[in-house]
């Protein structure tokens, strides 16, 4: 395994490392983006529930 990443030219491992931060960053932001709105279902679900509560 060394020794094939060592066989890979300069421009192939900075596509790999530019590749693999952009995988990352894009599953982080489905993750943020879930836990988002997952926050702001509960929140909904807070209010209607006050909304019962004070009738």
């Amino acid at each position: 395994m060394r020794e094939w990443f060592d066989d890979l030219g300069f421009k192939w491992k900075l596509g790999l490392l530019a590749g693999s931060l952009l995988l990352a960053t894009l599953v982080m932001a489905v993750i943020y983006e879930r836990a988002v709105a997952r926050l702001a279902a509960g929140g909904e679900l807070l209010r209607s529930y006050e909304r019962i509560e004070s009738l």
